[in-house]
């Protein structure tokens, strides 16, 4: 059988406006990613995408890196200049959890989700953004996607709690129950996550005027909004009596 290589310099014939795109190849299932191209001459394409070609040799360089540490990230398994191709690493949580009813799938789930966030920061990486559309599931096994492009920047400490802090608000996002948020907590705790906990903790009383300016709105019922308030009304109390 030919190889990847080849097979997928055969299916690009077939996709010349996609972008992103699935594809399966001896019976497994792959993303294919393209660079971003962009009008030239456009002041805004050159204000906001000065370098297509730079942020996507970075993202692959994201990748190789994540997946040179053992990182729970998907696999690179094919690059070029203008492409790469990933596997597949199964549905994100956040779908799974739309489309089910079944509330001990949902703990199962979102206790792995916590474990994997501890063992990525325990691998001394921060995601930046880990919503639960960002966490997908495949064979039992937790992968993060999309990284943000700053992930090795300065004070990872700080990523580290803004990712927990982050991940905490997407559950009451998702209208988790706070007894499960507790137990996720506990979970991420269980594998390490104790002095990004701590931090965050300090991070929220340092924030507390934020609850006490958004309180009075909670009553309009926006999602993000109640989210937020509900992450203090959790760990405020925590906090302060620490």
């Amino acid at each position: 059988m030919q190889n990847l290589k080849q097979y997928v310099n055969e299916i690009l014939k077939n996709h010349h406006d996609e972008r992103v795109f699935s594809f399966e190849f001896d019976g497994q299932k792959f993303w294919l990613k393209r660079i971003e191209k962009t009008i030239e001459g456009g002041f805004l394409t050159k204000i906001f995408k000065p370098n297509p070609y730079k942020s996507f040799a970075a993202e692959i360089k994201k990748l190789e890196i994540l997946n040179e540490a053992n990182a729970p990230a998907p696999k690179l398994v094919l690059k070029s200049d203008d492409f790469f191709v990933i596997e597949d690493v199964g549905e994100p949580i956040s779908q799974l959890l739309k489309y089910s009813n079944d509330e001990n799938f949902k703990h199962e789930i979102l206790l792995k989700a916590a474990c994997a966030l501890a063992g990525l920061h325990a691998l001394n990486f921060a995601h930046g953004r880990p919503a639960l559309r960002d966490i997908a599931i495949k064979n039992d096994e937790v992968k993060f996607l999309d990284f943000e492009s700053k992930f090795l920047s300065n004070d990872l400490e700080l990523r580290k709690c803004r990712d927990l802090l982050v991940f905490i608000h997407e559950l009451y996002r998702q209208k988790i129950s706070s007894e499960l948020v507790r137990e996720v907590i506990n979970e991420y705790l269980a594998a390490g996550g104790a002095q990004i906990y701590a931090r965050s903790l300090q991070l929220v009383v340092k924030f507390k005027p934020l609850y006490y300016l958004l309180k009075p709105f909670k009553p309009l019922n926006k999602k993000d909004l109640n989210a937020t308030i509900r992450t203090f009304e959790h760990l405020l109390p925590i906090a302060q009596n620490r």
